[in-house]
């Protein structure tokens, strides 16, 4: 796709400023994994702007969501023979396991699922009208919980930022990353400071706007003048601007997240031991982890600490730096799945 224009693109890199700044409590985006894919997205040359809409949260077409109909929690794979020998992170190949068989929701769906439980986990969502920052509209603030429905409280790998929220039963807006896991568990320490919000912008109305217009222009900076571009961009914002505020109504919002144990949630919790604050991220973001040091990276790293540092290692080096010594204590032999909270509801006036 072709590059974002330069008043795009600081249009996308002021929000991101924004979101991560916590306001009376809330944080929208302060997951580490969740940071990385924005950074990601305004990072990259190769996006337009219906790239950036699709990864902030209509990438429908590429995850795996549980439906109302789903299947029975799938057998976690058996545990190796020598866990303790070296567990390889890798929790995307984690995620495509326990997501495997489920479709996602489309803006326009019907979707009104039972509450779903995997492992004895299951999510907890809580969410309120209220008004944003000083420089965003209103949002609807969502807190995304685990609690143990047998009483033990464990360990796992799952989401707690992805929603999807409806009105009248039908698909209205959806923010999910169902292949980015992140070290959780249940009970109270579960509660997080990985809120998420909805905004109007954001949702299945103002996205399907967004791509019209680009599509209606073919747009390629490439292929318009400057003043084009210019008049691309305040079409653009003026789309965001008539979605900024969230239609009123009764909204129903659920939490949606892969559950995974096994050998994956031990290799996690060693690298958290190590002093990794993300391991989500890790995979995609050595550079900036806890082995950006590492003498077997540093071969494929690019840049300086002004400039900013990447690194590209080949898979089998990657695998190898991320190959850690695991308790076997830590993996639990428990299904594997994609487990959906009760609803919350939420009036918008």
């Amino acid at each position: 796709m072709p590059e974002l224009s330069d008043a795009l693109h600081q249009l996308y890199d002021d929000e991101a400023r924004v979101y991560s700044t916590p306001s009376r409590g809330l944080s929208s985006l302060s997951s580490a994994a969740r940071a990385a894919r924005r950074r990601t997205m305004l990072r990259s040359g190769a996006l337009g702007c219906v790239g950036a809409i699709a990864v902030t949260g209509l990438v429908l077409g590429t995850l795996q969501f549980v439906r109302p109909d789903a299947v029975e929690p799938l057998a976690p794979p058996s545990p190796s023979a020598s866990v303790a020998a070296g567990v390889t992170w890798d929790p995307e190949s984690a995620a495509a396991i326990a997501t495997e068989g489920f479709e996602v929701p489309e803006c326009g769906e019907e979707f009104a699922p039972e509450p779903v439980e995997v492992g004895s986990v299951l999510p907890i969502v809580a969410a309120g009208f209220e008004e944003a920052w000083d420089v965003l509209p209103e949002q609807v603030a969502i807190t995304i919980t685990f609690e143990a429905t047998d009483g033990t409280d464990v360990r796992f790998l799952g989401s707690d930022w992805s929603y999807v929220a409806t009105r009248d039963d039908v698909v209205v807006a959806t923010d999910v990353y169902l292949d980015s896991l992140e070290l959780l568990t249940t009970g109270p320490a579960s509660t997080s400071p990985s809120n998420v919000a909805m905004w109007g912008r954001w949702m299945c109305d103002a996205q399907a706007d967004l791509q019209a217009l680009y599509y209606s222009r073919d747009y390629d900076p490439m292929d318009h003048t400057e003043e084009e571009r210019a008049a691309i961009d305040e079409d653009y914002r003026a789309v965001l601007a008539a979605h900024e505020e969230i239609p009123a109504g009764t909204y129903k919002v659920y939490a949606v997240t892969p559950v995974v144990f096994g050998e994956q949630v031990a290799a996690a919790l060693k690298l958290k031991g190590m002093g990794a604050t993300s391991v989500g991220s890790l995979r995609s973001d050595l550079a900036g982890s806890i082995f950006d040091d590492d003498p077997r990276i540093a071969p494929y790293c690019v840049g300086t600490n002004e400039t900013g540092i990447s690194c590209n290692p080949p898979p089998e080096v990657v695998a190898e730096v991320l190959t850690v010594g695991v308790n076997p204590e830590h993996v639990l032999d428990r299904p594997w799945g994609v487990a959906i909270s009760a609803p919350v509801s939420v009036e918008v006036p």
